[in-house]
This record gives C-alpha cells, structure tokens and sequence, in this order.
C-alpha cells in the first residue's frame, strides 16, 4: 500500500458507507442477474462477462469519485516483475498445499462416509488418488477466461477499490515480516464470500471468504493485484483440474 498517495478527504463514516452501499448495489444486481440467467438462457451463458463489466464499472467508478488514481489502488502493470515473483511463489506454496489436503480430506471422508460429508461432492463418484490427471474441457479458453473474465475484474473491485478504502477507515496495522497487514484484509474476504453466497444462496459459496484472506494478503505484499488475480485465477483452474480427475473423469 501507499497511504500517502491516496485521497482520504471522506470521513471514515462516509468511507464505509460508500463501501457498503457500492456492494450491496453490485450484489444485489448480480443475484438478480444469476436468477434471470436460469430462464433465459442467452443471459445465463453470458453471466459473467456481464458480472466482470460490472465489477469494472463499479471500481472505476468510485476511484474516479474519489478523484484518486487507479495504481494507488493496486491497479497498475507495474512493478510487474515483483508481483509476477509473489504470483507465482503463492501458486506454488499455497495451490500445493491445497492440493495435498484436498486428496486427504476426500481420501479420508469418502472412505468413511461420514465426519464433515463431502462439501458437495459425491464419493460414489470419487475416482482414488491414483487417478490419472484430466483436464476440464477447453481447458485453455477456461484458463484465459478465469484470468480475464473472473479474477481480474474481481480483484480490481475486492482487493483493489474495496481493501484500499477499508485501509483508509481501519489504519491499525501488525508486521508479519515485511508485510503490513490490517483488518481491511479480514472484512474485504468477509465481504468476498458474503458477496457469493447472497447471489445464488448456496452456504458452500461462504468459503471462497477463505482464500480471499490469501488473495488480501498478497495485495499488501505486492503493492497490487496482480499477483492476487494470478493465485485467484489459478485456485480456480486448479480446483477444476482436481474435480474433473477425481469426480467427473476424462473430458
């Protein structure tokens, strides 16, 4: 973050409100789109390209309210060469460790049928981890659309308007090493799944709150979203990876 750089004439207050009020508009109008997307079909094929514009506009919009600039907001292609560095040292310590608990959870609980039921999943359809890998179909234009479409329009509105104007209403900091972290980091992944679950209703949706801490913490690491949108992008291929070798078999 760069607190000195960025207009703070708002009251804390006003902050929040405008917070409030900016994701409880964006929130609502995607439930609304979601619901009328199970009907017409055009709209429900086209969810979200629909819901990346309106992220976008939404972020962009308040910046310019604020009269601020879009990289004080994380919102820059530079540094791109430290924030590729974090990208790519989170995809490989955190996705890994996903990876291991994903296999031992499933392994465990389809195994026992029982403990925390399958989140979802069904173990009848559960393949062992000896499975070979397959890939989801199309799995390069899915790649390019979990980058383009999905985590960097939604890092820009989470981690780059919403926890930028949260750090400027919760200033208390903690060092974790170099890294200064806030609440801003809690309420922005609070915010995050609050934000899924209202648009389809389904609790399972709540736990995305949990690798947006990661995601937060990765935007005050790097100065920017960059490095938030690669791990986003990447959790969300990965989980696709892992459904269609475990569950759903070759594509």
């Amino acid at each position: 973050m760069e607190p000195n750089t960025i207009d703070t004439n708002g009251s804390s207050k006003s902050i929040l409100k405008e917070i409030l009020v900016t994701f409880t508009v964006v929130t609502a109008l995607l439930s609304i789109l979601f619901h009328a997307g199970l009907v017409i079909p055009w709209l429900g094929r086209n969810l979200g390209g629909v819901a990346a514009l309106l992220f976008l506009y939404a972020a962009s919009r308040q910046i310019r309210h604020a009269e601020s600039d879009l990289p004080d907001y994380g919102i820059s292609a530079r540094p791109f060469v430290p924030a590729l560095g974090w990208g790519v040292g989170s995809i490989v310590v955190i996705l890994g460790l996903f990876v291991a608990l994903y296999l031992a959870y499933y392994s465990y609980v389809c195994a026992h049928g029982g403990l925390l039921g399958a989140l979802g999943r069904n173990c009848h359809h559960f393949a062992g981890v000896s499975a070979s890998i397959h890939l989801p179909k199309k799995f390069w234009l899915l790649a390019a659309s979990e980058l383009v479409v999905v985590a960097i329009p939604e890092e820009i509105f989470f981690r780059g308007y919403v926890q930028t104007r949260l750090n400027q209403i919760f200033t208390a900091r903690i060092r974790v090493g170099n890294i200064e972290l806030g609440w801003a980091v809690v309420i922005q992944a609070a915010l995050f799944g609050l934000g899924h679950f209202l648009v389809d209703f389904n609790p399972l949706r709540l736990a995305v709150a949990i690798p947006a801490l990661a995601f937060g913490v990765l935007r005050e690491a790097s100065g920017g979203v960059g490095a938030s949108a690669l791990l986003h992008a990447s959790s969300n291929l990965v989980v696709g990876v892992l459904d269609a070798t475990y569950f759903l078999g070759p594509s």
